[in-house]
């Protein structure tokens, strides 16, 4: 007989796979009718705390969480400056090298000795290549 691949498992053709049932909840909770508590411990044991959430830290975990929201917002405040100063040194060097290479085409162009403006004669050969 041949073999065939299931969920649970190699089984045999032909033969029946066994269901297993499943459950479920059926019983949904509740307290029980007319039991009381019957120790001597003050009621308030069972309920909320008589202390405020304050007692127990929250105001401190409050104080901290707006810390941490200033200063992220102060972190971001200093990396617009760091983004601005940033921009401003970018431009600066870009200025910079312009007017180096505006001084040197100058030079190259009027320079007395060897300027491309003031060659004359056979030193102006090849001056326009």
């Amino acid at each position: 007989m041949g073999r065939r691949y299931g969920s649970l498992g190699i089984h045999k053709v032909g033969v029946e796979v066994m269901k297993v049932p499943v459950y479920s909840k059926q019983v949904e909770r509740a307290p029980l009718p007319g039991v009381q508590r019957s120790t001597g411990a003050d009621p308030r044991a069972f309920g909320t705390s008589p202390f405020g959430a304050d007692a127990f830290g929250a105001n401190v975990g409050e104080a901290l969480s707006r810390g941490g929201q200033q200063l992220a917002e102060l972190s971001n405040v200093f990396g617009a400056i760091a983004g601005r100063m940033q921009e401003e040194r970018d431009s600066n060097i870009v200025l910079e090298s312009s007017m180096k290479w505006q001084k040197e085409v100058l030079q190259f162009q009027h320079d007395p000795e060897k300027g491309l403006f003031l060659r004359s004669g056979k030193d102006a050969v090849g001056s326009y290549k």
